[in-house]
């Protein structure tokens, strides 16, 4: 009966001390984390390409993260201003960033592109050029009118052939980079050109010879000598560095694009400025900015007081008074933002609505309901949480004893206030050896150090200064440093060879290590500590939110993680 009862105790005993299952990352108050919330906190493929000690790193982090995310949602701490203002804006600059994708930059390089930039990325182009530059064109120094630059490429395309393109590109290129080799520009890659260029050049057949075009730096003629082949991976695998080619092959084009549909979105709702309005606005605000009380105040916090409820700009739907200026301002905070004319303020309300014009249209367009959209914001979000939690609550509140201070002073001076031994030289550098022989010579026999210094060293910063050298810590001056840190001072010694040149040196002065005195670093040791001590009682108080939230982290899933994504 009593091996019954023993065994049962057993099975108890185990079953209450069951491990975590090794595909669990962690539990907080009874939900679990694994595999799948760790693939939305970080990009899957992010999370497994980076080393293993990085990665433990990343989980751990996930871990404290969606603690103190819990902690700010069971206290309400997401209420605070300062961080609400802070996901506001990144809110409005992922949205505009993700309208500025699709209105401009899907709009240039679009999947067409992007599929005739991989076929030619299987080829490689030995191209030769003539270009016939002009007074309008990019990089030009020519005077050239451009349709005088028009006639001559025309001129020149009818007699230009094969055999004698070497002698018309030595003749007449503007291209000064090729002109010597007859305008031959090598083997160049797709999207190494800009577009114009890059269109005619993989259209030829090899032996032909382009019709004159035109790009941003003039008129050209090309040759297509001959082609290769170039090794080519799948289209998904390279798509990343075909895009970034393409940004970079495109990039005036996506200008261009974005200053017009910015234009045509102001122009389909203008703002119209009550100007009496602005100025009276501007001058309280001048008023005020040079009062004792405004000088604590954040730009924001001062235009929410002054006393003016007037309409300051309107369209057909929206109205600019003075909440919606500080509301736009303190998206700039911290930074300082002051307006010293009526025009600066005015400037600054009509880019910001036609920022707010971009959020709109973003929002009625629904991307702000994009699926990758909404994973984005809520890992920024959740992310700065974190950030505002650890920075409010664990850091701002770290605040050592004088006697604490002065115990991290002597365990790190070594690290953090040590001044390292220094050496001061007077120096004669010369480029000839039997010159620095006789020069050392007459030292020796009495001659002034400094007079000769003065008259014949090549260090050029160092000749009004009669030869001396400033202070220096071991590792200056190649062999010279080394050897001046084996001398004592007033010790002459030399020539010391340096590259093509010789160095005469003598001792000024040595100074010893030495240490900066605590009352001296004291105002930057507070920001010492904190930076230091942060892991240490960052991890002490997640130790205590653990218990409080009945948390519990498991670093096996780090070994099973590695096993499952090979």
């Amino acid at each position: 009966m009593n091996r019954i009862w023993t065994i049962l105790l057993m099975l108890i005993i185990m079953g209450g001390c069951e491990k975590t299952p090794r595909d669990i990352l962690f539990t907080i108050d009874g939900k679990t984390y694994g595999l799948e919330a760790l693939h939305t906190f970080y990009n899957p493929e992010y999370i497994a390409s980076i080393s293993e000690e990085n990665q433990a790193e990343r989980m751990k982090n996930f871990y404290y993260t969606m603690l103190s995310n819990k902690v700010m949602d069971d206290s309400s701490l997401w209420n605070d201003t300062e961080l609400q203002t802070r996901l506001d804006k990144e809110y409005q600059r992922h949205l505009l960033r993700e309208l500025y994708d699709r209105k401009v930059t899907d709009y240039v390089i679009s999947e067409d592109r992007l599929k005739t930039l991989y076929e030619r990325n299987a080829r490689e182009l030995h191209l030769a050029h003539i270009l016939i530059s002009h007074e309008d064109a990019a990089r030009s120094s020519s005077k050239r009118l451009k349709k005088d630059a028009l006639t001559l490429i025309q001129k020149l395309a009818v007699t230009t052939k094969p055999d004698n393109f070497w002698n018309v590109a030595r003749t007449y290129t503007d291209d000064a980079t090729s002109r010597n080799e007859g305008g031959d520009l090598d083997w160049v890659k797709a999207g190494e050109m800009v577009p114009e260029f890059d269109d005619i050049a993989f259209s030829l057949n090899v032996g032909e010879i382009s019709q004159p075009f035109q790009t941003m730096y003039g008129f050209h003629i090309i040759y297509l000598k001959e082609e290769r082949a170039v090794p080519q991976k799948p289209f998904s695998e390279i798509r990343p560095e075909l895009e970034s080619k393409a940004r970079q092959m495109y990039s005036q084009q996506v200008k261009e694009r974005a200053s017009s549909f910015l234009d045509s979105v102001k122009k389909s709702l203008p703002l119209n400025f009550n100007e009496a309005a602005l100025k009276e606005f501007f001058r309280l605000y001048s008023d005020q900015l040079n009062t004792l009380s405004a000088q604590n105040k954040k730009a924001s916090e001062l235009i929410r007081s002054l006393s003016y409820d007037e309409i300051i700009a309107r369209n057909e739907s929206d109205m600019i008074d003075k909440d919606w200026i500080a509301k736009y301002i303190s998206f700039y905070e911290p930074d300082p933002l002051q307006f010293r004319s009526q025009d600066e303020m005015k400037n600054f309300i009509s880019s910001n609505y036609a920022y707010a014009l971009l959020q709109k249209l973003a929002v009625s367009e629904k991307l702000d309901q994009d699926s990758l959209f909404v994973l984005e914001m809520k890992r920024l979000r959740t992310n700065a949480g974190h950030h505002h939690y650890v920075t409010k609550y664990i850091v701002e509140k770290i605040n050592p004893t004088k006697g604490q201070q002065i115990a991290f002073y002597e365990k790190n001076k070594d690290r953090l206030y040590k001044i390292d031994e220094q050496v001061q030289l007077i120096e004669i550098l010369v480029s000839d050896s039997l010159f620095a022989e006789n020069l050392l010579d007459s030292i020796r026999q009495g001659l002034d150090m400094s007079y000769l210094a003065t008259k014949y060293t090549e260090r050029k910063y160092a000749q009004s200064r009669k030869g001396i050298l400033p202070h220096f810590k071991k590792g200056r001056y190649g062999k010279m440093g080394e050897v001046a840190f084996e001398m004592k001072e007033g010790e002459l010694r030399g020539p010391i060879a340096i590259s093509n040149k010789y160095s005469i040196i003598k001792v000024i002065e040595r100074k010893p290590v030495s240490y900066r005195h605590f009352d001296e670093v004291e105002g930057k040791l507070l920001t010492d500590y904190k930076r230091l001590m942060k892991n240490e009682l960052v991890n002490e108080h997640f130790s205590q939110l653990a218990k409080q939230y009945k948390a519990v982290y498991n670093p096996k899933f780090a070994v099973w993680y590695r096993e499952y994504v090979q």
